[in-house]
């Protein structure tokens, strides 16, 4: 496993201090859990900007993608 340091503003970490005390966790189960959770949403955002911005990309209507798929 590798470390990673990740600065947060003063009120983030403050939460995250009260979150660990309150369930007996540590701060690092928590930034895991949260960066597993929606890293994913992230690499998808980022992956339709980057097609967005593909010159030869083809994009169709919702109405074509229908008809395509006989629905």
């Amino acid at each position: 496993m590798k470390t990673v340091n990740v600065r947060v503003p003063d009120a983030v970490a403050e939460r995250l201090d009260r979150l660990a005390e309150k369930t007996h966790r540590t701060k690092s189960y928590y930034v895991r859990e949260i960066l597993e959770s929606h890293l994913h949403e992230l690499e998808e955002a980022y992956l339709a900007l980057e097609r967005r911005s593909d010159s030869n990309a083809r994009f169709r209507s919702s109405e074509e993608v229908e008809k395509l798929l006989d629905l």
